[in-house]
């Protein structure tokens, strides 16, 4: 039991140390080998029966088992392998033993035993499932989140544009801003009413050579 608490201690050391290097293949299966560890070590209560073979003995690590198993499923629903790596070496030493008996006693216990293991790893997956689905729903509400603000920050920019070519219209002089190549990304009317250049000539990207080039041979 230690050993797989230590285990388990230790992956976590390592992925929150070097959390780039562990793809989410590499955290599955660390996290699904120490899991049948656990698992391992729950399903080892059976050699407590063998030590001491009374039937209320029986009955009481029968249950134990099956509420460890419970429990364990039950945290360990991420993903199904981990459901599968608790539950089969939890349950099975529990259920095996029970058939090798050949009492009709044995025989029943083992039975309810496997039912319980194929209902909990049922409740298992159906929870496993149910997180999956809660999960694509937050993702999705957080990107249609994230898109309507995206969309309200490019509307507020357009208006924000918009008032600033207003204001620049207004003014007496010519405006011209360009990029580090020297092309036009915007300019006032004043501006093209003082070099006459005629419509749709002007656009985003010409070169201020280029204008130039023609105001002088114009």
């Amino acid at each position: 039991f230690l050993f797989s608490l230590l285990a388990r201690f230790i992956l976590y050391i390592r992925i929150y140390k070097n959390y780039d290097d562990y793809p989410a293949d590499i955290w599955l299966k660390w996290l699904t080998f120490t899991v049948a560890l656990i698992g391992a070590v729950w399903g080892s209560i059976i050699c407590f029966h063998i030590l001491d073979p009374s039937s209320l003995h029986e009955v009481f690590i029968g249950v134990m088992v099956a509420g460890l198993s419970t429990i364990g499923v039950f945290n360990g629903i991420s993903h199904w392998r981990t459901i599968l790596a608790f539950i089969i070496p939890a349950m099975l030493p529990f259920i095996v033993f029970q058939l090798l008996q050949g009492e009709a006693y044995n025989y029943t216990l083992g039975l309810i035993a496997s039912l319980y293991a194929i209902y909990i790893i049922y409740c298992g997956f159906r929870m496993n499932r149910l997180m999956l689905e809660r999960l694509k729903l937050e993702l999705d509400n957080k990107k249609l989140l994230m898109n309507i603000a995206e969309t309200e920050r490019h509307k507020a920019n357009k208006d924000a544009d918009k008032r600033l070519r207003y204001l620049l219209d207004q003014l007496g002089s010519g405006v011209l801003m360009v990029d580090d190549k020297f092309n036009h990304i915007f300019w006032n009317k004043t501006y093209e009413e003082i070099f006459n250049f005629p419509a749709g000539f002007l656009k985003t990207g010409l070169g201020l050579e280029k204008a130039l080039r023609w105001y002088y041979e114009d």
